[in-house]
Order: C-alpha cells, then structure tokens, then sequence
C-alpha cells in the first residue's frame, strides 16, 4: 500500500513525519510521500528546502520526500519554481482557482 500526499505538522498535517512513518510502517505501507504546502498564502507552509529535508531520517519504508505548490493562472512562474526543488523526488502542483488575493 502506498499514499504520495501526506501533510506533515510542518504545514496543513496534524502528525510529525516520524509519526506518519510509524503509522505507515504498522499498517503495512511499503512506501509514502510526504508532500508539504511550500511557500503558499492560503495555509501554513514551508518556506526554506534545506530545513526540510533536514527533518527527514533513513527509515524501513520508502519515504519520498516532495513538496506541494500552488499554481494558477495568476501564478509568475519564475516566482514559483526554484532551483532547491531539484532537491526533492517529486513536486506536486495544485491548480487553485484564484491566488490573486492569497
């Protein structure tokens, strides 16, 4: 069983990442992704990469690391998309109806 969208403590999540693994790991997960808001308005989000992926350890089960991004039409794209994204195993982009005034 695996669950590539998981929010941690660290934006909209109510559980620690080692809390997630934890449970992933009893419940017979063989893999998941934890996938925070990054740099977002609307909720509570990640703002520094480096600081992030420091919260990640070496644990039983796949965990890939990834962050969430809010896009619109509204979006600059070279506002959104930034080098330190190449640091993670995959990004997610949520399409949000209107950013204008997040």
């Amino acid at each position: 069983m695996r669950d590539y969208h998981i929010h941690t403590i660290l934006s909209t999540g109510l559980f620690t990442v080692n809390e997630i693994v934890e449970f992933a790991s009893r419940n017979g997960f063989d893999a998941i992704g934890i996938c925070d808001n990054y740099r977002t308005n609307r909720v509570r989000s990640i703002q520094n990469i480096d600081l992030y992926l420091s919260t990640f350890s070496d644990y039983g089960i796949k965990v890939f690391r990834s962050v969430e991004i809010d896009f619109s039409i509204y979006s600059e794209i070279d506002n959104v998309f930034d080098e330190n994204l190449n640091k993670l195993d995959y990004v997610l982009i949520e399409n949000v109806e209107d950013m204008r005034y997040s």
